[in-house]
């Protein structure tokens, strides 16, 4: 009868710690790493430039752009533009706009040069798109 009980006991210890341990490892394998979990209302927010880099073989040349934006926390945006020769201030747009932007670049007498553009959008984060402009006579 000492036998039952003490196997039953050791039985019944197993069991329980068992289970503990059973339920402490399905916690953590449930968890998500905290790496992967977005700050609250966090919108990251985009700017691009198509073609980013142009390269013209020609002493002068109008070069078109599309300049695009979108996301961010709210749907108003500051956009500047430089073309590499000018900045541009587009003001306040609206979310996810589009835009043709064309110009004139010329060598000057020069045999190469490049124009470095940037775009700088603003939406309570920022984003940039960089690209450039090479213009060469050969």
């Amino acid at each position: 009868m000492k036998g039952k009980k003490l196997f039953l006991s050791v039985l019944a210890t197993t069991f329980i710690l068992g289970a503990g341990y059973t339920s402490a490892s399905a916690a953590e394998k449930t968890e998500e790493p905290t790496d992967s979990i977005s700050p609250l209302g966090y919108v990251p927010c985009d700017a691009y430039i198509e073609p980013g880099s142009k390269v013209i073989t020609t002493t002068g040349a109008d070069v078109s752009r599309s300049l695009g934006w979108g996301g961010g926390p709210s749907s108003t945006y500051s956009v500047k533009y430089n073309d590499g020769l000018t900045t541009y201030n587009y003001g306040n747009k609206v979310n996810f706009y589009k835009t043709v932007y064309t110009q004139y670049y010329s060598l000057g007498g020069q045999t190469s040069k490049i124009w470095n553009t940037l775009l700088t959008v603003t939406n309570g984060n920022v984003a940039q798109a960089n690209g450039k402009v090479h213009l060469s006579d050969k």
